[in-house]
């Protein structure tokens, strides 16, 4: 990833995660709101959504165990966080460089990316799961939590089905988080029953709005007016935005 390099034994359901010495665009965020997304999710109710990440420090593993390129990419992309160093045995001093040291990482179990289950797993079984994922950012929601990052492959899933989100660094507390409206082109198509084509001028734009379900419960408002709601509003023409949402200032 962008942020984290990410290696895991063959003979352990694990994954450690360390945090690159640099982030490539479009990422604004430098290490330490990184450790802090960790500290947040730690100290939160998961309700059972969200991965439990164990912190680790100056763990030590053989050279041998990393295949070379793997390596090679912790050594030059993790270089503040992970060295190779000589070891100290019965035998003395081996050869520099024998021994990998992980100056900080996090370990997480390890889950099967959403987007990849999807495409791998029978039909019913991938729709149970991509419903479950929407189920997922509901849960985090009622929580007060935002993932923030909402891409299939920023979740996964676990031995028995269930979607959890793994990827903390774009994760936020859903006060933090505004909702704002987006327009969403709909597609030409033949057929219509206005205008036979399905122009633009006939079908506009399509509003989509993300709201937060407490501003929904609070305002009394169920899912079914809503739509009404926005199904009523007239289209708008013009360029269409594509910030969806951002955080406040």
């Amino acid at each position: 990833g962008m942020v984290m390099a990410v290696f895991t034994p063959r003979a352990l359901p694990v994954v450690f995660k360390v945090i690159r010495d640099r982030f490539a665009e479009p990422k604004d965020s430098v290490r330490a709101d990184i450790e802090g997304k960790y500290r947040l999710v730690a100290r939160r109710d998961r309700v059972g959504r969200l991965v439990e990440a164990q912190e680790f420090r100056r763990l030590r593993f053989t050279r041998a165990a990393f295949e070379p390129g793997m390596l090679d990419e912790l050594l030059a992309e993790c270089a503040d966080t992970v060295s190779a160093e000589a070891s100290h045995g019965d035998l003395g001093m081996m050869a520099q460089g024998d021994v990998v040291l992980v100056r900080h990482c996090y370990v997480e179990r390890r889950l099967r990316p959403l987007d990849l289950y999807a495409r791998e797993r029978p039909e019913a079984e991938a729709r149970r799961a991509v419903l479950d994922y929407g189920q997922a950012i509901t849960d985090l929601a009622r929580s007060g939590i935002f993932p923030g990052d909402l891409l299939l492959k920023n979740f996964g899933v676990s031995r028995n089905g269930r979607a959890l989100f793994y990827d903390f660094d774009e994760l936020c507390l859903l006060e933090e988080v505004n909702f704002r409206s987006m327009f969403l082109r709909i597609p030409l198509r033949r057929g219509c029953d206005r205008c036979g084509w399905g122009s633009y001028s006939c079908h506009g734009f399509t509003r989509i709005t993300r709201i937060s379900p407490r501003r929904t419960v609070a305002q009394g408002q169920s899912g079914a007016a809503r739509q009404k709601q926005i199904q009523n509003k007239k289209p708008v023409q013009g360029p269409m935005p594509t910030l969806a949402s951002a955080r406040s200032a």
